[in-house]
């Protein structure tokens, strides 16, 4: 198979994803990655592992720019005839959900935290909220890492149960990134 892994930088693909890409090339599958371009992408090509840049601003709000990303993805799905993406990060989540709708490609989307829109009570988190409930219905599943994030989703509408499923882990090395063994407790200004 050819996955994708989406993620809004290549810091948290990097970071919390390199095992499972490991994992995924070791079983004799063809493994890409996309995000916006940072400095962590040299590192993930020194693995071997293929890069398409995205046009994708983290934090920003503009409509047209966040079409513009789903277009791209949807562009690079098709041309890469790719056989399953597994989104991660909000705009890749949403955006990346319904362009492989769109594409007639297999998706899953991991949501691995709540970032600062799902938190604040402001306007953004109610838009954030329902774009969560339209796009959420295309992926064959959404995976939480633990049951209280998946119980918010569910209770308030923004997937279904029947595509909820709680996972114990997504892959990221527990000896790295274990305080007692002396791995990282955080990695400050990025969220997973």
């Amino acid at each position: 198979m050819k996955i994708a892994l989406i993620s809004s930088n290549g810091f948290t693909i990097y970071t919390f994803r390199l095992e499972l890409m490991r994992e995924l090339r070791a079983k004799g599958h063809e493994v890409i990655t996309m995000s916006s371009p940072d400095d962590y992408v040299p590192k993930i090509e020194a693995e071997g592992f293929r890069f398409i840049p995205l046009v994708l601003e983290r934090r920003g709000t503009n409509p047209l720019k966040d079409f513009r990303l789903m277009s791209q993805l949807y562009r690079i799905y098709k041309a890469e005839k790719i056989d399953l993406n597994i989104h991660y990060t909000i705009k890749p989540m949403i955006y990346g959900s319904i362009a492989s709708k769109l594409a007639g490609i297999k998706s899953i989307a991991v949501q691995t935290g709540f970032g600062y829109t799902m938190i604040e009570k402001r306007m953004l988190s109610s838009i954030v909220k329902n774009l969560y409930r339209f796009a959420l219905r295309y992926p064959e599943k959404v995976l939480f890492i633990n049951s209280e994030d998946m119980e918010y989703f569910v209770d308030r509408g923004l997937c279904s149960r029947s595509k909820a499923l709680v996972i114990k882990s997504e892959g990221v090395n527990s000896e790295k990134f274990n305080p007692e063994l002396g791995g990282p407790v955080k990695c400050a200004g990025y969220g997973a």
